[in-house]
């Protein structure tokens, strides 16, 4: 499950897990900012990311060596950005480093940081070493500071008689609520507005709720996402939780149901109408 996720924490419970193992030769050293923001990220997920990393520093120093892992809060313009395929924007950097030649991040862990919307890139240091860097997007403060506002939801639907009436049932929850037609429109209200939750329909013209969860992702990783598909199951609901959904529902939508998977990801209304 996603959550906002303090990477120096799991990298501390990883490292006091690690060091009993390599022992002596393998050291394993941390360097890690006290002032990291958050990401969102599955725990487990961060962590097989950490085993594979450090099985592949390992592998290339067999006879023994030091591997580095430092945390950093970096801030990517246009520029920097472009180069990494990544948007400009805040993010963490994940590094290890190791004195030995040799290592490269692996297929597996190349897949891991693109699911959690990041870039990963090896380069040489100094002498024959060698520093895999990882960039994850993070979650700045403004972002974590709106505990005493309404939750604002945006609904994304099609549908306007579908749209209306869920509209309605968040409203009388309590929710504030915004609107979109279809996945253009929802990026253009989120990039003018403070969001909380997004429930989009999966099946749209123009651009449908598959396309929308992965564009939307990748600019606003801290947003949670419901995806509604037309039937339970099926291919078009487990592609929307592999893209990043925080949840799937299937249509109707009654009110109940609606209300206890809002209320689940974003919390009950602090404003009752």
């Amino acid at each position: 499950m996603q959550n906002l996720l303090d990477l120096n924490t799991v990298i501390t419970r990883f490292a006091s897990r690690v060091r009993p193992v390599a022992g002596d030769k393998a050291a394993l050293r941390t360097q890690l900012d006290p002032n990291l923001g958050p990401i969102v990220a599955d725990a487990k997920i961060i962590d097989w990311l950490l085993v594979n990393l450090a099985a592949d520093a390992y592998d290339v120093m067999p006879s023994g060596g030091e591997l580095l892992i430092s945390t950093a809060n970096v801030d990517l313009d246009e520029s920097a950005a472009a180069a990494v395929n990544l948007p400009a924007g805040p993010y963490i950097r994940m590094e290890f480093a190791s004195a030995a030649g040799g290592l490269d991040a692996g297929a597996t862990v190349r897949n891991m940081v693109q699911q959690l919307r990041g870039a990963v890139a090896a380069r040489a240091t100094c002498g024959s070493g060698v520093l895999i860097e990882v960039l994850l997007p993070r979650i700045v403060e403004a972002q974590t500071e709106r505990k005493n506002q309404t939750p604002v939801v945006l609904v994304v639907s099609d549908d306007a008689t579908t749209r209306e009436l869920t509209c309605d049932l968040l409203r009388d929850a309590g929710y504030e609520v915004l609107e979109a037609a279809h996945g253009k429109d929802a990026e253009a209200v989120l990039s003018g507005s403070e969001v909380d939750l997004m429930i989009t329909d999966i099946v749209m013209p123009e651009q449908d709720g598959l396309e929308t969860i992965l564009a939307v992702r990748a600019v606003h990783p801290g947003l949670k996402i419901i995806a509604v598909g037309d039937r339970p199951g099926g291919y078009q609901v487990r592609t929307a939780k592999l893209l990043g959904a925080n949840a799937v529902m299937s249509k109707p939508l009654t009110r109940c149901v609606l209300c206890d998977a809002v209320r689940e990801q974003i919390g009950a209304a602090r404003r009752q109408v």
